[in-house]
């Protein structure tokens, strides 16, 4: 990558389908926040009923009752945060539902489920906290992602290490129950630590993003991607060869140089 914006509504360029997600990731995810997704038709009344309950004893909110899709809608139509809101959320992911699959939305959730550092998505955020793909993670990882978006900023690895550790616990116990993850696995849990490791940096080329950026907006927004003919290994190379040059003309006063390598026969800058 050469440069990337995490500036934007929606996750465009790292999209995965949903049988390109691990069947642990999607698992943890339904049973962290919405149990009865498979069977419900967009609101869980039960869930709800209960969270009313719950919040009212308690003086206070202490539980949601949100299924995903009604999470989908949020992330489609997002409005302040309201008991009117809620209800219309409610009416309108019993319509989503009527016009899109279970596993349509599941996707389009997992793609887009907010992170901190303003990542969306399970992919983005396994890169942003492991540097790694989602297909690489261990099961403690993957709970990890699943339990994140409840809390995003409170819950945040870098900033919170330890925090997450009884969300996770609770997460195994209820998947364990529901027959989705061993004894034995949830044991392991407990023994194994989250390794953080960020993102690898991107490519050093300011300039030639600058100009990209500069000169093409509307194609990275259009698209999200844009891809470029800049070969990445001759870039560090000739980035090498380039600050080993203006060094030994340092003496010179000289502390600027440029290098520009292209393919003659098509005009491609790389």
């Amino acid at each position: 990558p050469l440069g990337i914006s995490y500036q934007t509504r929606f996750n465009t360029s790292n999209l995965l389908a949903l049988h390109e997600m691990p069947p642990l990731l999607r698992e943890a995810f339904v049973t962290s926040e919405d149990r009865h997704f498979y069977t419900h038709h967009g609101v869980d009344w039960a869930a709800r009923v209960g969270a009313i309950s719950q919040n009212l004893r308690a003086g206070k909110k202490v539980r949601g009752a949100s299924t995903i899709t009604e999470q989908v809608v949020r992330i489609l139509h997002p409005r302040p945060r309201s008991v009117w809101s809620r209800w219309v959320e409610g009416f309108e992911a019993m319509l989503l539902e009527t016009r899109a699959s279970k596993g349509e939305i599941l996707e389009f959730y997992l793609n887009q489920v907010p992170y901190a550092a303003n990542r969306r998505g399970v992919a983005q955020a396994a890169r942003y906290y492991f540097n790694r793909d989602l297909n690489t993670l261990t099961h403690k990882e993957m709970l990890a992602l699943a339990v994140l978006p409840r809390a995003p900023s409170a819950l945040d690895l870098y900033q919170h290490p330890d925090r997450i550790e009884g969300g996770i616990a609770r997460l195994a116990e209820a998947m364990v129950a529901r027959g989705e993850l061993t004894a034995d696995d949830r044991d392991g849990l407990r023994t194994t630590t989250l390794a953080l490791e960020p993102a690898s940096p991107a490519l050093g080329a300011e300039h030639f993003v600058t100009y990209i950026r500069e000169t093409a907006p509307y194609r990275l927004s259009e698209h999200g991607v844009l891809p470029t003919t800049l070969d990445g290994a001759l870039q560090r190379n000739v980035q090498q060869l380039l600050d080993a040059r203006v060094a030994q003309l340092a003496r010179k006063q000289v502390h600027n140089g440029a290098a520009l390598v292209v393919d003659h026969t098509t005009g491609e800058i790389l």
